[in-house]
């Protein structure tokens, strides 16, 4: 009898798992959406960008981001991000008029669950509340780094990266300016 049961369990999972492949291989992935999420650039008083390493094997250096929450808004988002990757409270400069959109490959859309084809990301740019030390959640960062803008070529390795950055220094550069630094 527990042969019997455990053929019938194999042959179900067999079969759930070839509809699964078949629903999995017809999704439309440009019908999906982009999930909202936030980007904080933060400068140090040496004009020098917070870049984060995440904590996968792969030293991928980007801004620190993360996503929106079920009805939270993105003020909300990016401060809620930087205390938990970094343990720093933050204020918030500028919301920049910009966004950051992206796509996933189909891997990291699979392991999504296919909620989501990529991220649009709002950009902040924000500041550390004085007399903060950074404490990285080394579930998601393994590193972070102060870098000098010369620099962002050695860390940021996408082109989109690197432009978006560029975009972002120039605003920086006009509050700094305007001195509402």
């Amino acid at each position: 009898m527990s042969t019997f049961i455990y053929l019938f369990c194999k042959l179900q999972y067999i079969y759930i798992r070839l509809i699964y492949i078949n629903v999995v291989e017809n999704i439309n992935i440009e019908n999906l959406p982009h999930r909202k999420g936030v980007q904080a650039y933060i400068f140090n008083e040496k004009d020098e960008l917070l870049i984060v390493c995440g904590a996968s094997e792969d030293k991928f250096w980007k801004v620190p981001s993360g996503g929106v929450e079920v009805e939270e808004s993105l003020e909300t988002t990016v401060k809620r991000e930087m205390k938990e990757e970094l343990s720093v409270d933050t204020d918030i400069l500028k919301k920049l008029d910009f966004k950051n959109k992206f796509d996933w490959s189909r891997n990291v859309i699979e392991e999504q669950s296919f909620k989501y084809r990529g991220q649009e990301q709002t950009i902040f740019i924000v500041r550390i509340k004085k007399y903060q030390k950074i404490v990285l959640d080394n579930k998601e960062l393994q590193d972070y780094a102060w870098i000098k803008f010369n620099d962002i070529n050695n860390y940021l390795k996408l082109e989109s990266q690197r432009d978006m950055a560029i975009r972002v220094l120039k605003e920086y550069k006009i509050l700094k300016k305007n001195s509402y630094l």
